[in-house]
């Protein structure tokens, strides 16, 4: 099997773009790689998914999903226990095997081609997983999409179809706000990364997907962009074929995603995300709003969406510190 030391992961929250992206990284319509270099699983291999809910749980003390500040170091004895005594490899062969498994995964799972340059995957929030792929991949390109948090959240909260002031909709605050806090602590590092805003993807497709295929390391010319500029991409590329079409109408790229949050939000709920997710506003340019600080009536959806976590077993610590920081301003 080929293998490579290059890995590209596209990831984020939730309903930011990571689907599309992926999509536009995976295949075409005709079922052909979108670069013939690059072998990409936009499904979230269950490989990963199971291997690394099993490395968590390894860890002590346990990890909240999604959590930005914990580090993590894969270690053989990770790996065995992920397999098992009787199909567990060898300490010298555990890294080796968890990358042919997984790069085995991909090639299944991505259009057939010739031996990929790149291998890569989509897989959100992926935050204390970082460390444990660069222990597999030393050269791992990392790619973020970010989308306003108004319009995460409503396109979260309309996908689980849950009222807004419920902590099933509060709850992918916690994303938006780890994977922030995730961002920052890669700039702290100099870790080089890409950001993907889904505003500049979904309104000049051509130019986000030519800095993607630079940062991954990939010449552009073998990157078939006639798939982009005809528009042939499905909208909400997570949904299943029914809740996509009944989520958006139409086909393919557009704008009509874009500000949707506006008349769509509770007024109150919006205010707390517009204070919770100020800096992340500020930060990625998008309009700030009317949020004047932390008011006490957002305690009630706080403590709603802290529930909701410790349910989940997803980190609230990152809520945990912009909530402190907010009211100690």
């Amino acid at each position: 099997m080929n293998t490579a030391d290059r890995f590209a992961i596209v990831t984020g929250t939730m309903r930011s773009g990571t689907s599309l992206l992926g999509h536009l990284l995976q295949k075409r319509a005709d079922g052909r790689r979108a670069h013939s270099d690059l072998a990409f699983d936009n499904d979230e291999s269950q490989l990963v998914a199971n291997g690394f809910a099993a490395f968590r749980k390894e860890a002590d003390p346990p990890v909240g999903y999604g959590d930005p500040f914990r580090r993590l170091e894969l270690t053989p004895s990770m790996i065995h226990a992920f397999y098992g005594e009787a199909a567990a490899p060898t300490e010298a062969d555990s890294y080796a095997r968890f990358r042919h498994d997984l790069e085995a995964d991909i090639l299944r799972l991505a259009p057939a081609g010739p031996p990929p340059l790149v291998f890569g995957m989509k897989r959100t929030s992926m935050n204390y997983e970082l460390d444990l792929m660069r222990a597999l991949y030393p050269d791992l390109r990392l790619i973020f999409t970010v989308r306003d948090p108004r319009d995460v959240f409503l396109s979260h909260s309309k996908r689980v179809q849950s009222d807004q002031d419920n902590g099933y909709s509060l709850l992918i605050i916690s994303y938006i706000i780890a994977n922030f806090r995730m961002l920052e602590r890669l700039a702290a590092e100099n870790t080089p990364h890409l950001v993907v805003r889904y505003e500049d993807l979904v309104a000049d497709t051509e130019t986000a997907m030519r800095q993607v295929i630079d940062f991954i390391g990939l010449d552009a010319a073998g990157y078939d962009f006639a798939e982009v500029t005809s528009n042939d991409i499905p909208s909400n590329s997570s949904f299943n074929e029914k809740a996509g079409a009944d989520f958006l109408a139409g086909q393919g790229i557009n704008l009509g995603s874009v500000g949707r949050y506006r008349g769509a939000v509770n007024p109150n709920v919006l205010s707390m995300i517009e204070t919770l997710c100020g800096d992340c506003l500020a930060k990625y340019g998008y309009e700030p709003g009317a949020a004047a600080g932390w008011n006490e009536s957002f305690d009630l959806y706080l403590e709603s969406l802290k529930q909701m976590c410790m349910t989940t077993k997803i980190s609230f610590e990152p809520v945990a510190q912009r909530v402190a920081v907010l009211k100690g301003a």
